[in-house]
């Protein structure tokens, strides 16, 4: 089955998709403040994000999701990134990984061309839950900073 093929792929080539998603990001213009993070950062994460995914797809495993995605988040807020930019490359990542996956996983058969859509409502069902939590994980980190300067404030009187 395709879906399989692709957890599998996304397991074992989990460093040649994400090569191809840090080219991607280089050279889409929605993504400046990616720009300046280091590569070996990006590609080491989207690494493993490829492994997460994979494991996501495989087991259904929502918790570890839910952890990846809210920690990255807060780590690309911490880092200056903002959340439009971390939304845009989520979804680059899936576009890449879908195209990564009917470039290496298609023979275009029929049944090929039936499961490729079945891949594509798995993979879109789990990036879904990606932009939930990367949101979530953006506004906790907001709501931390909120609070923590109305401490400080709270401190002065």
């Amino acid at each position: 089955m395709l879906s399989t093929r692709l957890v599998e792929l996304m397991a074992t080539r989990s460093n040649e998709i994400a090569a191809a998603v840090l080219e991607a990001t280089h050279n889409d213009r929605h993504l400046p403040a990616f720009g300046k993070l280091p590569d070996s950062d990006l590609l080491m994460r989207f690494e493993d994000a490829c492994k997460k995914l994979s494991l996501a797809l495989s087991e259904g495993d929502e918790a570890m999701l839910a952890r990846h995605y809210e920690s990255l988040s807060l780590l690309r807020h911490l880092e200056g990134i903002p959340l439009h930019e971390v939304i845009w490359a989520a979804l680059l990542f899936k576009q890449q990984l879908l195209r990564y996956a009917q470039e290496h996983c298609c023979e275009q058969t029929a049944y090929d061309l039936y499961t490729e859509v079945e891949l594509e409502r798995l993979v879109n069902g789990v990036f879904d839950k990606v932009v939930f939590y990367l949101v979530r994980g953006y506004e906790r980190a907001l709501e931390r900073e909120s609070t923590q300067e109305r401490w400080k404030v709270a401190a002065t009187l």
